[in-house]
């Protein structure tokens, strides 16, 4: 059923058209493939709006698929004044993220030393790409 709930949102809001879409999914990813492996690496977030409450599906790309979302509310007053916080496990560690949210990015960093070492950078950058991307550049 968790699996089934985001994909379905997903969906369903990326086949709305105007203005309403815009404010009701935001997708931002920093998804690329390595050129050496040909595997994807990043995540991507999904903010949608469910009843009135706002909802973050975080995706890892591993591989060369993605894990399963997970499904997260968030603070509606974070967001309001443009701050991004979630937690996720990593490994068998709780990990914070926290960062800011503009229309066109979300800038941030996972207070986990060793996640973020092993992530491969200092600042996370999320850009704004359109809900149903299925291509991918190449990772720098």
């Amino acid at each position: 059923m968790y699996r089934f709930f985001p994909v379905l949102v997903l969906c369903l809001l990326a086949g709305i058209r105007g203005t309403s879409a815009a404010e009701s999914l935001a997708v931002y990813s920093d998804v690329c493939i390595n050129k050496d492996s040909g595997d994807l690496n990043g995540m991507r977030l999904a903010i949608f709006r469910l009843g009135g409450a706002p909802y973050l599906v975080l995706q890892w790309a591993r591989s060369d698929s993605f894990e399963e979302p997970e499904l997260k509310k968030i603070s509606p007053d974070d967001l309001s004044k443009g701050k991004m916080k979630f937690s996720t496990e990593y490994g068998k560690q709780l990990i914070q993220f926290s960062g800011t949210m503009m229309e066109r990015v979300i800038i941030g960093t996972f207070d986990n030393r060793m996640f973020m070492k092993d992530y491969g950078y200092k600042i996370i950058q999320l850009r704004r790409v359109e809900a149903s991307q299925k291509r991918f550049g190449v990772c720098r």
